[in-house]
């Protein structure tokens, strides 16, 4: 599905006016051309949570002071080669030369993106600058080497498109990325470029996921890369080896010795997350005696609306996968109770935990005890009550459990008659015929 993508929209030319009071026609217009454009780009989404945005700069040079036309491209090469002073920008062609035999000759390409409007880093999971290269063979001849190698470097410090030359090339910092292309081949195009021969022609992808973090957080100034062929060779005379990136000022079936296409403009290609990663918590219930059923709930959300899947654990171990799980613990002690949820697609996926101290059966009669005797009850019932629960205690530990189930549930049908008579207040009553139901549900 395309969508098109405004991140920061257009500046209102009401809004620049208001806030920069004009007196005439000509600064209202001066005015005006200084509202900064935004770029609206066409924006692929994925299907599993993320989108991929594509800037790829038509033609048209860049005036020097990068302010050019909001969709032109900034690339060029510089050049090594008699004459010091020629730029190349506007050349549908971009050369990298790295000569070994006399007359030397070095070029390499700089190319620069304003990523103002792309997205933020810390939703991107990666970055690509796109070339498209084509690397050739004159003559009927041979590829000089079996691979070829290139390399990407950050430029450090600011240049202009249409005056940059060898002589006055930008500072470069360390190497970031080296790519190897197969070109031990030669495949003849057909006329009227027969006497040219292929080594190898196509995209060629480069990680620049951290240099555009750096780009855009600002820990790097961004005057663009530069890309070197770091492998050596002769170029001279017939020895026709030409190694060039497509530029933006390309355009379809220009006139030349070499195809061409608009679609090999160099393009940046950003992928961001749109998916939001959904919240999850656990909803434990109040302790619980060894055997008792025990049901955990999640309070999960997501803001897309998407479908959750969840993954329970009990101690590490799985343990369900549906929103609520029922759960029989077997030992008396601390235990770690854990969910995921996911909506399957990326960074959407959530976890919680939460401590459940689960009692022996034994504690959870002393528990039920405590409870009575600290309500300041009437002395009668309650000693009444608690010597039901002695009785249970002793046939639990003895291992009688039919006899402390008779016991609880004496225990039990006093409750609600001291519930009835209004003896018991309801919530202690409640409390209580909790917590003996679930010891009976454990027994």
């Amino acid at each position: 599905m395309n969508k098109y993508l405004v991140v920061l929209g257009v500046a209102l030319v009401a809004a620049a006016c208001r806030d920069n009071p004009v007196t005439s026609p000509a600064a209202e217009r001066a005015v005006i051309a200084t509202q900064r454009q935004h770029l609206v780009l066409p924006v692929t989404d994925n299907g599993d949570g993320t989108a991929t945005v594509v800037f790829q700069p038509g033609p048209g040079r860049n005036n020097g002071t990068d302010q050019g036309t909001l969709y032109g491209g900034k690339d060029t090469d510089i050049e090594q080669y008699k004459d010091l002073v020629i730029n190349y920008s506007g050349s549908p062609y971009i050369g990298h030369f790295n000569s070994d035999c006399s007359p030397s000759r070095h070029s390499f390409s700089l190319y620069q993106f304003d990523v103002t409007d792309l997205p933020d880093p810390s939703v991107v999971t990666s970055a690509r600058l796109e070339l498209y290269h084509m690397l050739f063979r004159g003559y009927h001849q041979m590829w000089p080497t079996a691979t070829t190698n290139f390399s990407l470097y950050p430029v450090l410090t600011p240049w202009n498109e249409t005056a940059v030359t060898w002589a006055t090339q930008p500072a470069l910092g360390a190497e970031l990325i080296a790519v190897t292309l197969p070109t031990d081949t030669r495949t003849p195009l057909p006329p009227p470029y027969d006497d040219v021969g292929i080594a190898f022609r196509g995209w060629v992808p480069l990680d620049v996921t951290a240099l555009y973090g750096s780009w855009k957080d600002g820990s790097l100034p961004n005057y663009g890369i530069a890309y070197k062929r770091t492998t050596q060779f002769c170029e001279a005379g017939t020895v026709a080896t030409w190694t060039y990136t497509a530029s933006s000022d390309i355009g379809d079936a220009m006139p030349g010795w070499l195809p061409t296409s608009a679609a090999w403009r160099p393009k940046l290609v950003v992928t961001y997350v749109t998916n939001h990663t959904p919240t999850v918590s656990i909803i434990p219930p109040f302790s619980a005696p060894v055997g008792a059923p025990v049901t955990f709930g999640a309070n999960a959300f997501d803001e897309d609306g998407d479908a959750l899947s969840y993954a329970w654990t009990i101690d590490g171990v799985a343990a369900g996968t549906t929103p609520t799980i029922t759960y029989v613990f077997a030992d008396a002690g601390q235990h770690v109770v854990g969910v995921t949820v996911s909506d399957g697609k990326v960074r959407g996926t959530a976890s919680a935990t939460a401590p459940y101290f689960v009692m022996t059966q034994a504690q959870w009669v002393d528990m039920m005890r405590r409870t009575l005797t600290l309500a300041g009850l009437d002395k009668g019932l309650t000693n009444s009550l608690v010597t039901k629960l002695d009785a249970a205690t002793k046939s639990l530990a003895s291992g009688n459990i039919a006899a402390a189930q008779g016991q609880l549930g004496a225990f039990k049908n006093d409750v609600e008659a001291a519930l009835k008579t209004g003896r018991l207040p309801a919530a202690l009553a409640n409390q209580l015929l909790n917590m003996v139901n679930q010891l009976l549900g454990a027994l």
